[in-house]
């Protein structure tokens, strides 16, 4: 299964936007990538809940989903400690490509924007402001909040560029399952979209 399919299915919360191998997220272990996190000086501050909260990180989301291009470097461990999988993502348009780290071949697929309601009712909820961070000199502010999913629940932690309004990175968990999503975030321009690719069956 892709990261989408986890991010969907599992769906994380961010945020990725897709299967990344999976950026919400039903992904498969088998196939994916973590990215480092850099050092990081923290502000830590009192956490803030609002009824405001939810409306902002679902912002972010509806932007990150607006974004024509996209690149994320994803990590997903599994249960098992021992079951690390590191992947790249690419975002185009309305096409998903991705590969394990240190693979040459792409697959692709379609582009799935992070759901923001299910069944119509928001996905988002317990959605808090806890403080701000700067990242490698990037001013951001850190939220916390639970996705709800088809058949399970994700909590989330995500990063926001205060500049942009867009995710910095995310992490998320499945408590059921304790399999956990790194989702690093970059917006290069000049990221050239593979020539060919595999589609995923």
């Amino acid at each position: 299964m892709s990261i989408a399919g986890w991010i969907v299915l599992f769906r994380v919360t961010m945020l990725s936007s897709q299967p990344i191998f999976g950026t919400d997220v039903i992904f498969s272990l088998r196939r994916f990538n973590v990215a480092a996190c850099c050092g990081a000086f923290i502000n830590v501050g009192t956490a803030l809940a609002d009824d405001h909260t939810c409306e902002r990180i679902g912002s972010v989301i509806d932007a990150l989903n607006l974004t024509k291009q996209f690149q994320q470097q994803v990590r997903m461990i599994g249960p098992d400690p021992g079951d690390a999988r590191l992947s790249e993502v690419l975002n185009f348009e309305q096409r998903h490509y991705e590969r394990r780290k240190g693979e040459e071949s792409w697959y692709v697929q379609a582009r799935v924007p992070v759901p923001l309601i299910l069944d119509g009712l928001s996905t988002l909820s317990n959605c808090r402001q806890i403080r701000s961070e700067t990242i490698d000199g990037i001013s951001t502010t850190v939220y916390a909040y639970e996705r709800r999913l088809p058949a399970s629940r994700l909590t989330a932690t995500m990063w926001v560029n205060d500049a942009t309004s867009l995710p910095l990175k995310t992490h998320i968990v499945e408590p059921q399952t304790s399999i956990e999503g790194y989702f690093n975030f970059s917006y290069d321009s000049n990221v050239v979209e593979p020539s060919s690719a595999e589609n995923w069956k």
